[in-house]
């Protein structure tokens, strides 16, 4: 379930959960960093009119996949957890007062690999 005009590609079931949690938004799982699945979801989701977000974890390899899923797939866009972090590690971290830091923190401007700049999901 989720908000199916936007979709988020993460890299576990866990983490998919977690941003549905706090974002609302669908969230697909690749089952790790596989990126070739990872652009298939996006260009089926893009095909229905969806917003995009590669919201791979906020490492090496999810920083890599989420590059390639954005060369790939160009309407794609970063949504990244904090540094070293994912989205259940932020979910179970979060703190009440901390909500209102996250939610300013995922609305700023992502960088994206192409297009006009758009708000990231709430």
């Amino acid at each position: 379930p989720g908000d199916p005009s936007r979709v988020a590609i993460v890299e576990s079931s866990i983490e998919a959960l977690s941003l549905n949690a706090l974002e609302g938004c669908t969230c697909v799982s690749v089952g790790g960093t596989n990126p070739r699945r990872a652009a298939e979801i996006a260009r089926e989701w893009r095909a229905k009119g969806a917003t995009v977000y590669a919201a791979q974890n906020a490492d090496d390899a999810g920083d890599k996949q989420a590059a390639k899923l954005a060369k790939d797939v160009r309407e794609v866009e970063r949504l990244r957890p904090p540094p070293g972090k994912d989205w259940n590690d932020v979910l179970r971290e979060m703190k009440p007062e901390q909500r209102a830091e996250l939610e300013r923190a995922i609305t700023r401007p992502q960088a994206k690999a192409a297009g006009p700049a758009s708000p990231a999901p709430r």
